[in-house]
């Protein structure tokens, strides 16, 4: 339905309303999408057919491809995805230059597909990507970022930090102080 640079009306509503679900039930088998509207059909084709979104020690999210356990060989978007924050390092990346990249080959990823991957990749990497709108910080993933994203993704840029050693002991510890 989205595998086009110009999906119809309603492969788009069924797009936007996937990726509603995609924020609001992130933690529940199917986002919780019951019985078999567009937004299903796209979840399953795109989300669960790649285990995307799978369930990870009882818990359902959204996680990076396992490199063994591939079945729709999106790891290496992913990685390529990864690879474009090192060479930016500590620079916010256009969401427009991530499309462009990942639309050339050898990937060649239609239009309709890139704003579901890149909330997929910012949902599954939410602790060390900050999503940015005309330069100001966005503290959470709205329906109206989803709107905007889908529409107008020159709005928005994405800033990848690396949370590790003490760095990343530090954030955890907040978030368990401020989660738990």
């Amino acid at each position: 339905l989205i595998n086009w640079d110009t999906p119809s009306s309603s492969a788009n509503t069924g797009r936007k309303r996937l990726m509603c679900a995609m924020i609001t039930h992130p933690d529940l088998e199917d986002l919780a999408i019951e019985k078999t509207p567009a937004e299903k059909s796209i979840y399953l084709s795109l989300l669960k057919a790649s285990k995307l979104h799978r369930k990870e020690e009882g818990q359902w999210g959204f996680y990076e491809p396992k490199v063994d356990d591939d079945p729709c060989y999106i790891a290496p978007v992913w990685q390529e995805i990864h690879k474009l924050f090192d060479e930016k390092s500590g620079q916010q990346v256009p969401i427009k230059t991530i499309y462009q990249h990942l639309q050339k080959p050898p990937y060649g990823i239609k239009q309709g597909v890139l704003p579901v991957l890149l909330l997929t990749y910012l949902l599954a990497n939410r602790r060390e990507v900050a999503l940015y709108q005309e330069d100001i910080f966005c503290d959470s993933i709205t329906l109206e970022h989803i709107e905007l994203l889908s529409r107008r993704p020159e709005l928005f840029k994405i800033e990848r930090f690396e949370l590790s050693g003490l760095h990343g002991e530090v954030f955890n510890q907040y978030c368990g102080t401020i989660l738990g």
